[in-house]
């Protein structure tokens, strides 16, 4: 199965995954890792939940009176319900795989959601009255969030294959499904059924943006754009009346910013929060970060004294799944607001410092701490400069991120040479706009290019004066599939302008030469190695095994470790 980090929860200091109320007089939402109702009226936003945990994804059952939910540790996620009146907490879903979406069915007996118990995310429904749960499909793939509809049992849900994503309609009395909408790599599409089930409003991509559309589910002959706000409007929710429909922005500072337009059309309204009720005091803390005693950037990771993560205000924030780490950088002075008592303040400079962790007790009134690293080794005074080769600014995330926004990430993990490549979607070549654009001090930065030929290796050209055409070719391309050109034309192209080819993900498997596993290498990686046709080599990725990539090759040998200073056209050794 296809899956990436698009089907998670993304956590912000601000409003994301609003819910209205069936009251129509709050709504429930997603910030700082916990849940909040804001009375809509007052614009007053108090914390329901208080967990060492992170809370994401609400909604409300029937009546109002409870609400369930995904809780997050940063490795795993279970299905939680809230019952507001008393408080009660009820984990309803807890297994060892993946679990997302929960929503209550019209009546509010069942609760529906996603859950990977069977490898396959599929749908799944439960009782919480019982606690007796069901598999609704067990197809291969994808199926996430369901969405109830009021007659026959059916359900809308979002479904992924790979380079297809697809909203549909679930019969559950035939167990037959019908797509309304298709299209390769909808990252960030989700959706919501108006209460009347006439009117189906979805986020959908277009060209380098997003945009809500709305489609009649009886007529089913057209579309109509609703807005494109800002350009990324995300995770629309009808209100009850069917009058509003809520969504979530993020900002040029990576803020999210909960917003609201009519059914009708029109200018979306910004729903700013006029005062964040916590439930207990805060006091905020600047700390400030120094590498052998300069002010510098650095990365980050703050844990309240229960565990939960503690972000601040503006820029993006990561959460690294393989530890359960949530991060982010700091430019060297930062001021974060969190809950008084102890908090574990985790950072790191680069490859060359020693990772701190300090606990500092957070106190009513002013609170400063400093971090204080020195580098063990100075790569760049020994003539030794940190690459990222292959990386995207927008292929398919929550922000729209400028050039410029990298610049603080560089400089923290002590990266001197990035080539973020324009993101190429298969039927969507995104970022054109981007090429030619580059950073000429430390950390250089140049955009290259994400060549795609599906079946005989993935390409990066990193350097060239002009954009290779086309991006995708191959068999199973819908356009191109009857191209049949040689990756030695494209690393040729490259090499003409005294450019770079690179081979990306090359290989995802430890011992490539195994019978079972050579499969594994690209087609034409073998031939253009023997050939000396390939520049660069990428080792690590998303997608490589770093022993399988490289450690297998240390014998031969064929490529060229280095890369190209942007100033002096002169070569200079990389740690790649």
């Amino acid at each position: 199965m296809y899956l990436e980090g698009y089907e998670l929860p993304v956590l912000n200091t601000r409003p994301t995954d609003p819910a209205p109320s069936p009251s129509q007089q709050k709504i429930v939402f997603t910030a700082k890792g916990w849940l909040w109702i804001m009375d809509l009226n007052t614009l007053t936003a108090k914390r329901i939940t208080s967990t060492n945990q992170m809370d994401f994804r609400p909604n409300w059952s029937p009546n109002g009176e409870q609400i369930v939910f995904m809780r997050d540790n940063g490795l795993d996620t279970k299905i939680v319900l809230l019952d507001l009146p008393s408080g009660k907490v009820t984990i309803l879903i807890d297994t060892k795989a993946l679990d997302l979406d929960p929503i209550f069915s019209k009546d509010g007996h069942l609760i529906y959601y996603a859950s990977a118990e069977n490898d396959s995310i599929d749908l799944w429904q439960i009782d919480p009255s019982t606690m007796l749960k069901k598999n609704i499909t067990q197809s291969s793939g994808m199926e996430r969030l369901p969405v109830p509809m009021n007659q026959n049992n059916d359900i809308l849900y979002l479904r992924k294959r790979g380079y297809g994503d697809a909203i549909e309609l679930l019969d559950q009395t035939t167990g037959t499904s019908m797509p309304f909408f298709i299209d390769k790599i909808c990252s960030q599409t989700t959706f919501t059924l108006s209460p009347d089930d006439r009117t189906l409003a979805y986020s959908w991509p277009v060209g380098d943006d997003y945009e809500i559309r709305l489609f009649d589910t009886l007529t089913t002959r057209s579309t109509l754009t609703l807005t494109k706000s800002e350009g990324l409007p995300l995770t629309p929710k009808f209100s009850l009346d069917g009058k509003w429909i809520y969504f979530t922005e993020f900002n040029k500072n990576e803020r999210a910013e909960l917003k609201r337009i009519s059914i009708n059309g029109g200018t979306p309204q910004v729903l700013e929060v006029n005062h964040w009720d916590w439930g207990t005091a805060t006091s905020t803390i600047k700390i400030i970060s120094k590498v052998d005693g300069k002010i510098e950037p650095i990365r980050m990771s703050i844990t309240d004294q229960a565990g939960h993560p503690i972000i601040p205000e503006t820029g993006v924030i990561h959460s690294e799944g393989q530890n359960g780490i949530v991060f982010f950088y700091s430019p060297g002075e930062i001021e974060i607001e969190s809950p008084l008592g102890e908090l574990t303040i985790t950072a790191v400079h680069g490859f060359s410092t020693v990772t701190d962790v300090k606990k500092v007790i957070l106190k009513e009134g002013v609170n400063e701490a400093e971090i204080n690293f020195k580098k063990f080794w100075d790569p760049k005074a020994n003539g030794w400069y940190a690459g990222d080769n292959h990386f995207h600014l927008n292929y398919g995330g929550t922000n729209q991120l400028d050039p410029e926004d990298i610049i603080l990430d560089l400089k923290a993990e002590g990266i001197d040479v990035a080539f973020p490549m324009l993101a190429n979607l298969g039927n969507k070549l995104l970022e054109q706009d981007l090429w030619g654009w580059s950073n000429d001090e430390i950390p250089f930065i140049q955009i290259a290019q994400e060549i795609r030929p599906h079946a005989i290796g993935h390409l990066g050209l990193i350097g060239t004066n002009e954009l290779y055409w086309p991006w995708k070719w191959g068999f199973l391309d819908d356009i191109h599939g009857r191209d049949d050109r040689l990756n030695a034309d494209v690393l040729r192209f490259a090499r003409n302008q005294s450019a770079l080819g690179i081979y990306v993900h090359p290989v995802g498997v430890r011992d490539p030469f195994e019978n079972v596993d050579a499969g594994n290498v690209p087609i034409s990686l073998v031939a253009d190695g023997v050939l000396g046709e390939v520049d660069l080599l990428e080792v690590a990725c998303l997608w490589t095994d770093e022993i399988g990539s490289w450690g297998r090759h240390l014998s031969t040998k064929p490529f060229r470790t280095f890369c190209i200073n942007m100033h002096t056209k002169q070569w200079i050794r990389m740690i790649l």
